[in-house]
């Protein structure tokens, strides 16, 4: 075929030409068959006695973005690019024959495609239709698979922590099909900016490749991990939960005390919509029952132990002790405040109550790294 004729090169009209030998070698004079697998399947147990080593699915991570972490039920939603490559001996070619050409583009509905699938995911969608997506494919067989995968995986969450914690979740990826004596699968990461890869509620501090295997013996599959470590901002728990808590269990009198009881529990029940329902108890939940249980015993306190006498005196009595005191030099008077104010048992209990809510707030505070 002449492309010339159309307004084209001879250089490119000869690659086209080339081009099209190459694809009747592959899929006509070879019987290219995409449903027969690549993989070596007379592999005996013992990998080292064989001369055929098993078929190595490379994956390399291009990008990732945490979409969400969702405490309630546990799942980590993220959007990533990933390209696996793998060697399809059947693909192979000498440029020479065909015009130097040393790669090609193939529509991926052509080509067999390893069936590795992601773990623990309870829901996976490639963001792109089959029909548009191509496969590059090397002179040595070599072939190179981008994809781009949203995903939501299972993320058992630790919350002892919350809301200063950091939670470990897994993305791996794994054949069914085949032991691990038939596929291998190995993973690798261009240069990520992982600081910018979090949302608004977490920031990806790490991320890590781990090889496992799932199974043992002959049932065994080869399964490879991206493990990615997350820290959550607490910006809104602090500002929205701790705080006011804090601020309320300081209001001694027993009126604003029942208020501020009625105000945590509109931020107790904030706090239980914002964590999953797990055997460990959150960091954020124990300091807010600490100002609960604050604020109801010294509502106790003023009920149990009325204020003193003092300060229910009669008219006579409160007619004498103004007398008194006028009297009196602005040092003694000094002193008699500090008698009939001070050193009162409601005194003593509001400083104690609030040097145990202050050391209460300052430990919770400690642990925002």
């Amino acid at each position: 075929m002449d492309y010339t004729k159309y307004g084209d090169s001879q250089s490119y009209s000869n690659y086209m030409n080339d081009y099209a030998r190459l694809y009747q070698e592959i899929f006509t004079n070879r019987s290219y068959n995409k449903l027969m697998s690549p993989v070596y399947g007379l592999m005996p147990d013992n990998i080292s006695e064989s001369d055929t080593p098993p078929l190595n699915i490379q994956i390399k991570l291009f990008y990732i973005q945490i979409v969400g972490l969702e405490a309630q039920t546990q799942v980590l939603s993220t959007i990533y690019q990933i390209k696996m490559k793998w060697r399809d001996p059947r693909l192979a070619w000498n440029p020479e024959d065909y015009g130097g050409i040393k790669q090609i583009y193939l529509s991926e509905s052509l080509l067999w495609l390893p069936d590795t699938n992601v773990g623990t995911a309870t829901g996976a969608s490639i963001t792109r239709p089959d029909e548009i997506r191509a496969l590059q494919v090397l002179n040595t067989g070599r072939v190179k698979w981008p994809t781009q995968y949203f995903t939501e995986n299972i993320c058992r969450m630790q919350v002892s922590k919350f809301p200063f914690d950091t939670q470990i979740c897994t993305i791996p990826f794994l054949t069914w099909a085949y032991e691990a004596k038939f596929l291998n699968l190995t993973g690798s990461m261009s240069d990520i900016q992982i600081q910018n890869q979090g949302n608004g509620e977490w920031h990806l501090i790490d991320l890590t490749t781990i090889y496992t295997s799932y199974g043992q013996g002959e049932d065994g599959i080869a399964k490879m991990n991206y493990q990615l470590r997350l820290r959550r901002v607490p910006n809104f728990y602090v500002y929205v939960i701790a705080i006011p808590c804090f601020i309320l269990t300081m209001l001694s009198a027993l009126g604003i005390g029942l208020t501020s009881l009625v105000s945590m529990t509109v931020l107790l029940q904030m706090l239980a919509e914002a964590i999953p329902k797990t055997v460990a108890f959150p960091l954020l939940g124990i300091y807010v029952v600490l100002c609960v249980g604050i604020t109801s015993l010294s509502c106790v306190l003023v009920v149990v132990f009325p204020l003193d006498n003092y300060h229910r005196k009669s008219n006579l009595d409160v007619q004498r002790s103004i007398e008194k005191q006028k009297s009196m030099d602005s040092r003694s008077l000094f002193k008699l405040y500090i008698n009939e104010h001070i050193f009162t048992r409601h005194f003593t209990f509001h400083v104690i109550f609030q040097l145990i809510n202050l050391i209460g707030f300052i430990i919770f505070l400690s642990f925002w790294n």
